[in-house]
């Protein structure tokens, strides 16, 4: 599902006053600055990350275990999440990354 969006409709800030006349007023003081200009369209969101996967998560003292009757293995971090994109004629923002994996976690 796509959405087009359009910029605010907000006119961006008064321009700057013009500089002073020089000493013997040959120049007159510049006019004020025009207006900034309207805001462009919103961009496309990146991806999300992918969530952990540790095998043992512990905090405190490590839990004892002895090999082989447990043996610890690291399974695959989450799938990194894809980057959107307002249209076809649009970018497409970044995809975020996967998640980190690992055996053991200790949580401080």
């Amino acid at each position: 599902d796509t959405a087009v969006a359009t910029g605010a409709a907000c006119t961006g800030a008064k321009g700057g006053d013009g500089g002073e006349p020089d000493s013997g007023n040959k120049v007159a003081r510049a006019g004020a600055g025009g207006a900034g200009g309207n805001g462009g369209i919103g961009g496309s969101g990146s991806g999300g990350t992918g969530g952990p996967s540790y095998s043992l998560v512990y905090r405190g003292t490590k839990p004892a275990y002895t090999e082989p009757d447990s043996t610890l293995t690291a399974g695959a971090g989450g799938e990194a999440g894809p980057g959107g994109q307002l249209d076809m004629d649009a970018p497409k923002a970044p995809d975020g990354s996967a998640g980190v994996s690992g055996t053991e976690l200790e949580i401080p």
